[in-house]
């Protein structure tokens, strides 16, 4: 058996996203201007709820552009499972490494369009949420971490077959 499995990231959803974002930014800035710089070739004044949308939306907007800006960049693995755990890192609220023993079972919901949720249910998650207090928010609550098909460059069947088949082997030694 391998040591290390390295499923690398996706970065097309992220130079999707940058662009996307890239266009909503220039779009709420072009709205602003023409409210503040009232050209002479606009005949009608822009609404101002459209202005009051873009104060509300352009901070989110900007800090999601950097975010998929800089994952553009991000070299790192979106999985490693090796015969100790599998050693999440897909996303800035990551949890790191899952130890085998630490996980009760594994479980694959289908979510959208060739995409797929990986629950990973935990024995004792108060032990991981001592590790990031600052992370107790819903996709934890109930015990498990989801982890997204969307960023795997790899076919996601065999991601799954990977994971499956270390954790029924650690598994079992982990008994004896």
């Amino acid at each position: 058996m391998e040591k290390s499995i390295i499923i690398n990231r996706k970065k097309s959803i992220s130079i999707k996203a940058t662009l996307l974002l890239f266009f909503a930014i220039s779009l709420f800035g072009f709205y602003l201007y023409l409210y503040y710089a009232e050209p002479a070739w606009l005949t009608s004044k822009i609404p101002l709820f459209l202005v009051v949308i873009a104060y509300l939306i352009m901070p989110i907007l900007i800090f999601a552009f950097v975010y998929y800006f800089k994952s553009i960049f991000n070299h790192k693995p979106a999985l490693i499972v090796n015969e100790n755990g599998i050693h999440e890192q897909m996303r800035y609220r990551s949890l790191g490494m899952i130890k085998w023993i630490d996980i009760d079972k594994i479980s694959v919901q289908p979510y959208m369009d060739k995409t797929y949720l990986i629950h990973i249910y935990l024995i004792n998650p108060d032990a991981y949420l001592k590790k990031k207090p600052m992370f107790k928010f819903k996709r934890f609550n109930y015990g498990h971490v989801i982890i997204s098909s969307l960023y795997f460059k790899k076919d996601f069947q065999k991601v799954i077959d990977i994971i499956n088949l270390h954790y029924e082997m650690n598994r079992l030694s982990s008994y004896e």
